[in-house]
């Protein structure tokens, strides 16, 4: 569940590119190249192999996100909690994320499979 909320509501995204050349003169150009589209850009030299290292990175904003999914999941998440802090009766204390603290309830039953605790 954790990991499902993750990867929703994203609103930007970002892009890393790298490229290795040997001269100055390839370096300069790809520094010219890369910013002119409006990227961050990286420039690293190393000796040993003689390189140059051009890395840009570039973040877009997202204009079509997936809120709507994402407060439906975390409805039917609330929900479920619900449901099983019932089931286990006595005084609730304390919900986070997929797990519910009892006071002097009583055990539920829970099956193997996912989300089964009645």
């Amino acid at each position: 569940m954790n990991c499902l909320i993750g990867c929703l509501n994203k609103k930007k995204t970002r892009t890393q590119k790298d490229r290795f050349v040997g001269s100055v003169n390839n370096a300069n150009n790809a520094v010219r190249y890369f910013h002119k589209d409006q990227n961050t850009v990286y420039f690293k030299y190393t000796d040993c192999p003689k390189l140059y290292h051009i890395a840009t990175e570039k973040e877009t904003q997202l204009h079509e996100n997936s809120v709507p999914i994402f407060w439906q999941v975390i409805d039917s998440c609330c929900i479920m909690l619900h449901k099983l802090a019932k089931a286990a009766g006595g005084r609730l204390v304390k919900l986070k994320t997929d797990c519910v603290v009892i006071e002097n309830g009583c055990d539920v039953h829970c099956s193997p499979g996912v989300g089964n605790y009645l």
